[in-house]
C-alpha cells in the first residue's frame, strides 16, 4: 500500500485550516495550490445556453455547427484536467508529444473557450449533456469504463480510438484510472458506502478529505419551475467549514457565467438532500454528485529535517485521517 502525505503537511499546500489538537475551530480548504486569488481555472463556453448567441467568431465552420451550449460537463473536465497538468509539470515532468495544455494563442484574454483541452473536447464530443465520469478516463486512456450511454441525449464521441489517450503510459486503460484511487465519482444516495453521501456531514466530511489532494467537480441540478431541473457541471476549488466540520460555503467556477471569476455560494440542508441556497434567484439548487481528480502523486515530500517537533506531533495526530485509497 502507498504511504500518504499526512494532512498536517499537505495544509502547507491546500490552504487546510488546521485547528488545534483536541479543538474545534471553523476553517477552509482548497486544492492544493489553491486560494481565493491563485490556482484556480475557469474555463468558459463560447456560448451561452441561454443566450443563443456566440460571444465571438470561433474561426471554424457556421455558428450552428460549432456551439458548446451544452457542454458544461466538458468545461469542467477541462478545469480538472488542466489543474492535473499544470500539477504534473511543476513536479519536473515533461507532457507528452501533442498533449493539449495551455491556451490557445491569440484567446488568451478572451472571456470564453480559452484552453486547448475544452477546444479538444469540442472537435471530438457532440454539443450534448455527459460527465467526466466518461471525459477524464478518455482523455487519460483513450478508454472508458463502459459504453458512453446515447439512449437518453448524452454527447457522442466522435473522435476513434487513435484520439484520447494522452497519459496511457500512467493509465493504459480507464479501469487502472478507476482502481488506481486518482479518480473517484461520489453520489448522493439513500445507502450508506465510502462513495454516497445522504447528508450534508456526509458530503462535507468526503469534500473536506478529497481537496486535501484534488480537485472537484461538482454536479448540480437547477430548478426551472413546474417541478423541472436542469444538470449542470461546475468546478469547486475551496470550501469553508464550521466548528462542527460541516461546509458552509463552497468556491465555484462556472462556465455559464460569461466571466473569469471564481465565486462563492452558501450550503443549507433540507431532508438530506443539500441545496445551494444562493446559486439562482428561483429556487434551491440541488447538490447530486461530485468527482476528484487527485493531484498527490505531484506534490513534494519534504526532508524530515523540515518537520519541527511541533509538526511530527500533528502528524501523528492526523494520520488516521488521510483516506486510504491505493494498492
Amino acid at each position: 500500500m502507498k504511504t500518504f502525505r499526512h494532512l498536517a503537511f499537505l495544509a502547507c499546500f491546500s490552504g487546510v485550516s488546521l485547528p488545534a489538537l483536541g479543538a474545534n475551530e471553523a476553517g477552509s480548504a482548497w486544492a492544493p495550490g489553491v486560494s481565493s486569488g491563485t490556482g484556480w481555472i475557469d474555463v468558459n463556453k463560447a456560448h451561452y445556453p441561454y443566450s443563443g448567441e456566440d460571444a465571438w467568431e470561433m474561426g471554424k465552420g457556421s455558428v450552428s455547427s460549432y456551439t458548446d451550449s451544452s457542454m458544461c460537463w466538458a468545461a469542467q473536465s477541462s478545469n480538472m484536467l488542466q489543474y492535473w497538468q499544470n500539477a504534473y509539470v511543476a513536479a519536473g515532468n515533461v507532457l507528452p508529444p501533442g498533449t493539449p495544455n495551455g491556451y490557445i494563442d491569440g484567446r488568451e484574454n478572451k472571456t470564453r473557450r480559452q484552453y486547448q483541452i475544452f477546444e479538444y473536447f469540442i472537435e471530438n464530443w457532440t454539443d450534448a449533456g455527459g460527465s467526466a465520469e466518461y471525459g477524464i478516463p478518455w482523455y487519460f486512456s483513450g478508454g472508458f469504463y463502459s459504453e458512453v450511454p446515447t439512449d437518453f441525449g448524452w454527447s457522442e464521441y466522435l473522435g476513434g480510438a487513435e484520439k484520447g489517450g494522452f497519459f496511457k503510459n500512467i493509465y493504459p486503460t480507464a479501469e487502472n484510472l478507476k482502481n488506481s484511487g486518482d479518480f473517484i465519482f461520489y453520489t448522493y444516495s439513500n445507502k450508506d458506502s465510502s462513495n454516497t453521501f445522504n447528508s450534508l456531514k456526509g458530503f462535507s466530511s468526503l469534500l473536506i478529505n478529497c481537496l486535501q489532494d484534488a480537485v472537484v467537480g461538482l454536479n448540480i441540478y437547477i430548478p426551472q419551475g413546474s417541478g423541472s431541473s436542469v444538470k449542470h457541471a461546475v468546478t469547486l476549488w475551496g470550501c469553508d467549514y464550521d466548528v462542527a466540520g460541516i461546509v458552509t460555503k463552497i468556491y465555484l467556477t462556472d462556465s455559464d457565467d460569461g466571466e473569469i471569476a471564481l465565486k462563492s455560494f452558501s450550503l443549507s440542508e433540507n431532508s438530506g438532500s443539500i441545496y445551494l441556497t444562493d446559486y439562482t434567484e428561483n429556487g434551491l439548487t440541488r447538490i447530486q454528485d461530485f468527482s476528484m481528480l487527485s493531484v498527490e502523486d505531484f506534490l513534494p515530500i519534504p526532508e524530515p529535517s523540515a518537520f519541527s517537533l511541533t509538526a511530527g506531533t500533528l502528524m501523528l495526530g492526523f494520520a488516521a485521517c488521510r483516506r486510504r485509497r491505493k494498492t
